[in-house]
């Protein structure tokens, strides 16, 4: 009698191999939500950078918030926050809501850095 199937073992370690990997997957969702949060942040920074040197380029000044609020669209739950403009730079912050880092972009360097 040759019988087809699977052993009710069989199906046990199928089982218990998947509920492993479902746990791994679901501890480092939070880790990876908040890591893809900061990688927008810093790109619209990098972005609202590039907006506030054509700003300059037209005003000679830099773009205040409300400026950068009307001529500049971010990614959805980022908030970019121009901290300080004036004709001589501007310092602008950025944020995430599903991450807890802010992040700074100076006209002085040009780089992204943790606040």
């Amino acid at each position: 009698m040759n019988q087809r199937g699977f052993s009710l073992i069989e199906l046990l370690i199928v089982m218990l191999v998947i509920s492993v990997l479902a746990t791994i997957a679901l501890a480092s969702y939070p880790y990876m939500r908040s890591k893809s949060g900061d990688a927008a942040a810093k790109s619209d920074l990098k972005n609202a950078a590039i907006f506030q040197e054509d700003y300059y380029s037209t005003n000679q000044t830099y773009a205040d918030q409300a400026e950068l609020d009307a001529g500049f669209a971010g990614t959805e739950n980022v908030a970019v926050t121009v901290v300080s403009a004036d004709a001589g730079g501007y310092e602008m912050s950025a944020n995430h809501a599903a991450s807890s880092e802010t992040w700074c972009l100076s006209s002085d360097n040009g780089a992204v850095v943790n606040c």
